[in-house]
């Protein structure tokens, strides 16, 4: 349980500006923020270690100071894949959302 008011570190903050950069505007997308909706990360580390499952709150997160119409309670549908680089211009995210069907 969390008493108080919960507060952001300035790294999370500057993580979830980053990756509201990367996603695309919403009038770029072709999808329906009332209907369930599918979420594939393709997440590339530098660090073999790094947690894949470590992505998803603050991407949701992210997703809904981006879209104003976004929810994650429409979220039914998540997967990921990890890649590792030793190529620093290559970490980051390519993130692919769309609607799914009604009866998921």
């Amino acid at each position: 349980m969390h008493l108080g008011r919960k507060v952001d570190s300035a790294k999370y903050r500057k993580w979830s500006a980053q990756v509201c950069r990367m996603l695309p505007p919403p009038e770029q997308l072709d999808i329906d923020f009332e209907k369930p909706i599918a979420i594939h990360v393709a997440a590339t580390f530098r660090n073999r270690l790094s947690d894949l499952d470590n992505i998803w709150k603050p991407l949701l997160d992210a997703m809904q100071k981006a879209y104003p119409k976004f929810n994650d309670n429409k979220v039914v549908q998540m997967s990921a894949a990890k890649y590792v680089t030793k190529d620093d211009d290559d970490v980051g995210y390519l993130i692919r959302l769309g609607n799914c069907s009604e009866d998921y």
